[in-house]
């Protein structure tokens, strides 16, 4: 590893924007919208912001290490260049030159991650539809979303190329450019959201008061 190539920090700011903008923004607000759809059945309300707060702060310091492992490894620009940098990286890892060619256990990383992340998303979209059209049980509803995800699986990413272009090119614009579409979505509802939890906060709080009086 080479840690020069960490410098110059924050040499270029438009590179820096770039990524910040669409995808950086629009990657954790699609995944905080999915974990909303069933927030309320992994921990209480009271603990949710603890638990929001270390899995994003954990989640933060893992992306920053592999990042700049990746950086000193590959250089800055192999690094922007490569497909799957981490891999890429791992490749060329050695450790005491004993153990090496570690990068099957990436390549599993990967795929155990991508299920995951597949299964949440449609666990979110089943919630999400039972709960608007008020389904007693969100099973009903399985069988044909996992059908619609099949063939949007096949149809929108025959191959690798159509999978990175759909999910890193065209999926970040298409949720931000039209602002009658992105400006409801990240901005109107989470702020009415809070709203009118507070509001509901403060007339609950006065309620035993008004009682009393």
């Amino acid at each position: 590893m080479e840690f020069r190539w960490l410098y110059p920090v924050a040499a270029d700011w438009s590179r820096i924007a770039a990524t910040i903008f669409p995808l950086g923004v629009t990657v954790p607000y699609g995944e905080t919208t999915a974990f909303a759809m069933f927030w309320h059945l992994t921990v209480q309300p009271r603990g949710f912001r603890r638990a929001a707060l270390w899995a994003s702060g954990l989640f933060t310091l893992i992306i920053t290490v592999l990042d700049l492992l990746g950086v000193a490894t590959l250089g800055a620009e192999i690094f922007s260049r490569a497909i799957y940098p981490l891999l890429s990286t791992f490749q060329m890892t050695a450790v005491s030159q004993f153990v090496d060619n570690v990068d099957p256990l990436i390549v599993i990383n990967y795929m155990i991650v991508g299920i995951f992340k597949v299964l949440i998303f449609t666990y979110a979209a089943c919630a999400g539809i039972a709960t608007q059209w008020k389904l007693s049980n969100y099973r009903a509803v399985i069988l044909p979303v996992c059908l619609l995800v099949c063939l949007l699986a096949t149809y929108m990413a025959p191959n690798l190329s159509s999978h990175i272009f759909t999910g890193l090119k065209w999926v970040p614009w298409v949720m931000w450019v039209p602002w009658v579409m992105w400006v409801p979505l990240f901005l109107v509802i989470p702020l009415l959201l809070f709203l009118g939890l507070g509001v509901k906060r403060v007339l609950g709080s006065n309620k035993p008061n008004e009682k009393e009086g």
